[in-house]
């Protein structure tokens, strides 16, 4: 007898009027199974207390119900978001999240990989530190579940699906406000330029740059560590400072709010501000900074999804989503002079 000693799945059977193949159908999320046939028996499961025996489940079907994510730094807020996005959907479907943190080192998120792999994990969720080393290539083609790749541009692999950002729409709104403000120089505090999120908000300020006749610097890190305030503020006591800077992610802003005050200089006052990735702390900085915000909690919801509809064995469910960014204009920015 499955579940407890006291209801096992035929009693769920007798109780829903079906039979135990169907029971064990609606238990394992099979799709062939009608609307009202799913509802009798979680009804049935309900009034009986039934509890799964989900070791014996997972050793017949071959599957754990459990999905990785090898995350890159948990403790960015950004991901934080994104992970729980990512298990309120696995979580409605009976997965389990198992998170791995490399923070930044790359042999670290090899032997996480390999550990998930180990771990027989349905699939995996990747926000991965690089994007084109060998070896985690190799790892991840070895790897026999679908690879759905969050913000990352990961070549080659198969199944694999994405879920992105759209970092170029939002740069570029940003960009054309500093514009309208009558800014001619901004300088961009960029993450990684070895990642998709660095380059193509690296990208988008070249060519807006280009396009409206404006100046611009273009500072990005590469290394995990990110820029230095060192650098940020050598770059601000320049004769030809910028007089606006984009900030290219959370953990960037805080080396730069440490520059501006090393070298005296106030927002709006003195210089223009725009962010990109809205944290909590921020409603409450004044003046409230103009910022390129993203959903994180619908990359890692729709980054789910795509993994649990793939293995549902819905057709062509690992494919590339690109998602939305939006600027929002706050009171640091100000005409320059």
């Amino acid at each position: 007898m499955e579940g407890n000693d006291r209801v096992g799945v035929r009693d769920v059977a007798v109780r829903a009027g079906v039979a135990i193949s169907t029971v064990s159908r609606v238990l394992s999320d099979h799709p062939n199974v009608s609307r009202q046939t799913r509802e009798r028996v979680l009804t049935a499961v309900k009034d009986l207390g039934y509890e799964p025996n989900l070791l014996g489940q997972m050793l017949r079907r071959g599957a754990t119900r459990t999905i990785g994510f090898a995350i890159s730094d948990i403790s960015n807020p950004l991901f934080a978001e994104i992970a729980l996005g990512a298990e309120s959907v696995l979580g409605q479907h009976g997965y389990s999240l198992v998170l791995t943190n490399s923070m930044g080192d790359a042999d670290r998120e090899l032997r996480n990989l390999k550990a998930l792999g180990q771990r027989r994990v349905d699939g995996l969720l990747l926000s991965v530190t690089t994007e084109t080393g060998a070896e985690l290539l190799e790892t991840l083609d070895r790897y026999d579940g679908p690879l759905v790749a969050i913000d990352r541009d990961l070549r080659g692999l198969h199944p694999l699906g994405s879920v992105c950002s759209d970092h170029r729409t939002g740069i570029r709104a940003a960009m054309e406000a500093l514009h309208e403000a009558g800014h001619q120089h901004a300088a961009l505090i960029g993450g990684l330029a070895t990642l998709r999120p660095g380059r193509q908000r690296a990208g988008a300020v070249r060519r807006a740059a280009r396009a409206l006749g404006m100046r611009c610097t273009v500072r990005v890190a590469e290394g995990f560590a990110g820029p230095r305030a060192d650098d940020v503020v050598a770059l601000l006591r320049q004769p030809e400072r910028p007089t606006a800077l984009i900030v290219g992610n959370n953990q960037v802003l805080g080396v730069v709010l440490e520059a501006l005050e090393t070298v005296g200089l106030t927002c709006p006052a003195d210089i223009s501000l725009v962010t990109c990735d809205e944290v909590p702390l921020l409603r409450y900085f004044q003046p409230r900074i103009a910022t390129v915000r993203r959903d994180p909690r619908r990359l890692g919801e729709a980054s789910a999804r795509m993994l649990v509809d793939h293995l549902s064995g819905a057709p062509d469910a690992l494919r590339k989503v690109e998602l939305p960014t939006v600027f929002e204009p706050g009171e640091s920015i100000r005409r320059p002079g």
